[in-house]
Parts: structure tokens; C-alpha cells; sequence
């Protein structure tokens, strides 16, 4: 048995499109980039960290009085998604438990955003 922990968040961005965090180019042999996500994967000796970011479009719903929904574009955004999880599958025991969540409650969010911020400065 694995137990973890796992955040997802959207930052807005409003008009900034993302997709430059992921990649400096965003044209590959004169195609322009139009999605892509970022994996990263660390271990250390209690447990696995996987942070995955991905450019997305904001869309914003609206319930129309006497018809359908309709969806417009409301912006950019960059999804994260923060998974911290014990590094071996096997039984655990509470204080195991309890030692996987102490973990992601003390890399979240201060960790996660400075990892976030280096990652945009590149």
C-alpha cells in the first residue's frame, strides 16, 4: 500500500500565456507550441515528490435563464499538481502515516512556490 498526499491548484494569468515556463522556445521548425506539461520526479529516503505543471486556458461558464451553458476563454492559467507519497509500497504503521504528511505539509506551499519561482526564472 502507498499513502500520500496530493495538491492541485490553477494560478491565473490573466492575459500572460504560460507556455514559456515549460519551454524557452515555444516554435519548433516554424510550428508554434500548444500545450505541454512539466514532470518532475524526486525521491528521498521516506518518500516520492511529484510536481507536475501544465499551461492551461481559464474558462469562465455562464448558465444561461433559458438555455445552455456557454463557455467562453477567461485568460491564461498554469495548472500544478503536488503529489507526496510513501517511497515504498508496503504496510504502514500510523506514525508512517503521520510521518508522509508531515512531509507534504512542510514543503506546501512554501516549498512547492520557491520551486515554482526558480523553474520561471530559468
Amino acid at each position: 500500500m502507498r499513502i500520500g498526499m496530493v495538491r492541485e491548484l490553477v494560478f491565473e494569468t490573466g492575459n500572460t500565456a504560460t507556455h514559456g515556463i515549460l519551454r524557452r522556445k515555444d516554435e519548433f521548425a516554424g510550428a508554434k507550441l500548444q500545450g505541454g506539461s512539466c514532470l518532475c520526479l524526486y525521491q528521498d529516503t521516506q518518500c516520492n515528490i511529484r510536481i507536475t505543471v501544465e499551461p492551461v486556458t481559464v474558462i469562465t461558464a455562464t448558465q444561461l435563464a433559458m438555455g445552455p451553458v456557454v463557455q467562453q476563454p477567461a485568460g491564461f492559467g498554469l495548472k500544478v499538481q503536488f503529489d507526496v507519497n510513501t517511497a515504498l509500497p508496503r504496510p504502514h504503521q500510523a506514525v508512517d502515516i503521520q510521518g508522509v504528511i508531515d512531509r507534504a505539509t512542510s514543503l506546501w506551499p512554501g516549498k512547492l512556490l520557491d520551486f515554482l519561482n526558480d523553474v520561471s526564472k530559468e
